[in-house]
């Protein structure tokens, strides 16, 4: 089990989307509202999961810190932080082909494919 240090740590060096010099904010507000969800208590193990609460939590952080050309997609953030060491996506029985093929990433294969 990781210390709280080492998530601390990992969270500083969050790989994020540098579009134009600015950091997206995808990222950073999907692991605030996965906190919110552990703290409220609604969230008790490690599996996140793709639920309409964390979706409504995401937006609730992106409306205050969105700039105009970003956009609302709270799957890219979701899929992508794969990237990251703390992060596992864990798909369907089956799903390990049709995850490996997406390049871009949607609400709907976050759903059907992500458990």
């Amino acid at each position: 089990m990781r210390a709280l240090q080492d998530y601390l740590r990992m969270f500083a060096r969050l790989r994020v989307n540098r579009v134009g010099g600015s950091i997206s904010p995808h990222k950073p507000c999907l692991l605030l509202a996965v906190m919110d969800l552990v703290e409220a208590g609604a969230i008790t193990d490690a599996r996140i999961r793709y639920t309409p609460t964390l979706l409504e939590i995401f937006s609730e952080y992106f409306a205050l810190v969105a700039r105009t050309r970003d956009r609302n997609r709270p799957y890219y953030p979701f899929f992508h932080l794969k990237s990251e060491p703390f992060w596992k996506l864990v798909v369907e029985k089956g799903g390990d082909k049709e995850l490996a093929l997406i390049a871009v990433p949607s609400h709907r294969a976050m759903e059907e494919i992500v458990t």
